[in-house]
């Protein structure tokens, strides 16, 4: 008998008197949605936007101020995502038992690793977040997190329903973790894809996404973003008075571009190209070029708890340009920062 069938029988043999609703209110309809899969038929969730508004802009409308004043949980992504009018939601509703440091309130992002943090910053700059990026939801794994503390928030705030809300998270998980699965398969085409975003909403599913490959024996792992493309060794003209890791230069698709052996800028020994050696083309602030690397193993999925953010030690010249680290049940993957790169002047002084 499958688990699903098995968690639907044994809520419905739960005693009646564990019925009673939880009203939770979400600010964003991915917290409402999860509350209802995890609570079912005793959660009563509304959001106060919708996947087509913009919650950073949201006003404390009266309707809302009631929400909130009759809500039992409030859930929100938080890292001041909501702080053009949550605050004032909550001073206005007067409801003690869903104020921050309560029970009934679930900052979501509090629960994950949170990227992008800028620390003390002026808000004259733009729409930014000095507490980290509170777009936590394109990534799955996180979505998975926040479940945990959610269910654990529904126990504590309704005991009597306590066995219920475990139930509900298990029968999610057992549908949620395969899900995951099916869309890290269907991600692997997208390796080396450049994308254009409107706001900086998907730096988790960047950084859930990574491409792994190795220098000199080392596993390594790019953003998605920093990398363009991954192609087999093109044909180079050689440039006469460059450095010695200046393979030359290549045509790639009408674009002429340098082609650099990593092994060689690093180490001062410039690999050998073998059968499993690749070029990542990376296309970054005015920094066109491919990188020669021993090895590409492709699109690598990672969980926010398999992250270490400080980076190997005794890495020689290559732990100039690492920044954390991932560990799955295979290896350390050092993260390679394209970025440090492409800012190392001995890097852009090819002659």
């Amino acid at each position: 008998m499958a688990m699903k069938t098995i968690l639907a029988l044994l809520i419905g043999l739960l005693p009646l008197v564990a019925r009673a609703d939880l009203d939770v209110f979400a600010c964003e309809p991915e917290w409402a949605a999860l509350a209802e899969e995890i609570g079912g038929p005793l959660v009563s969730a509304y959001s106060a936007t919708t996947p087509y508004q913009d919650p950073h802009y949201i006003q404390a409308r009266p309707s809302l101020i009631a929400k909130v004043r009759n809500a039992d949980l409030v859930v929100c992504s938080g890292a001041e995502l909501e702080i053009g009018w949550l605050p004032a939601l909550l001073q206005k509703a007067n409801n003690r038992d869903v104020l921050p440091g309560k029970t009934g309130y679930l900052e979501a992002s509090r629960y994950v690793l949170r990227l992008g943090a800028t620390g003390g910053t002026d808000r004259a700059q733009g729409d930014i977040h000095p507490l980290g990026n509170p777009h936590i939801q394109t990534n799955p794994h996180n979505i998975a997190a926040v479940a945990a503390e959610l269910t654990q928030r529904m126990r504590d705030l309704d005991p009597d329903a306590a066995e219920t809300y475990e139930l509900g998270l298990l029968d999610f998980l057992e549908r949620w973790e395969p899900a995951m699965q099916r869309w890290e398969e269907l991600a692997v085409p997208l390796a080396g894809t450049r994308a254009i975003t409107h706001h900086k909403s998907w730096v988790y599913l960047e950084d859930w996404l990574g491409i792994g490959f190795a220098i000199s024996g080392v596993p390594l792992l790019a953003k998605m973003e920093d990398v363009s493309e991954i192609l087999p060794i093109p044909p180079t003209i050689r440039v006469p008075g460059v450095k010695p890791w200046v393979l030359g230069l290549a045509n790639i698709r009408g674009n002429l571009m340098p082609v650099l052996n990593m092994n060689g800028y690093l180490y001062g020994n410039p690999s050998r190209i073998e059968k499993a050696s690749r070029i990542l083309i990376i296309n970054r602030e005015a920094v066109v070029a491919g990188l020669l690397v021993d090895e590409v193993y492709g699109l690598r999925r990672f969980k926010p708890e398999e992250h270490i953010g400080e980076k190997a030690a005794d890495m020689g010249s290559l732990g100039e340009y690492l920044a954390g680290m991932f560990i799955d049940q295979v290896r350390r993957w050092n993260v390679f920062s394209v970025e440090k790169l492409i800012r190392t002047e001995n890097f852009l002084r090819v002659v």
